[in-house]
């Protein structure tokens, strides 16, 4: 059975380790981005949007397997944004092995909050 501090050590090691594969995968999109379109003027007249294929996961991970820049870094933001919210699936799962209910109950709250602000 886990103690306190080994579900704190488990959770720090999960978000370093969020942190650093995201940080890694916008670095490494950035720099393909930096070797194929570092030469470009840019132009700040019109704003062009991501385009319509990388804002799914779907097409993202399309993206990343052809090694396309943007993509690479939109990667990078997604295991950003997910790296907090597996670590309160972390701790619901943790609470829940504890037999801790109200805060099993509370960390599920706060899943669900995290869940409507990132899809409703």
């Amino acid at each position: 059975m886990l103690n306190d501090a080994d579900i704190e050590q488990k959770m720090g090691r999960l978000l370093q380790w969020g942190v650093v594969v995201a940080g890694i995968a916008m670095l490494a999109g950035g720099a393909i981005y930096l070797v194929r379109h570092g030469e470009e003027v840019p132009d700040y007249r019109d704003f062009h949007g991501v385009p319509p294929g990388f804002k799914t996961i779907g097409g993202i991970l399309a993206g990343v397997k052809e090694l396309q820049a943007r993509p690479i870094i939109q990667l990078g933001v997604l295991l950003m944004i997910a790296t907090p919210v597996l670590r309160v699936v972390f701790a619901i799962l943790a609470f829940a092995l504890e037999r801790d209910w109200l805060y099993t109950a509370i960390s599920c709250i706060v899943l669900g909050v995290l869940a409507y602000g990132l899809f409703g």
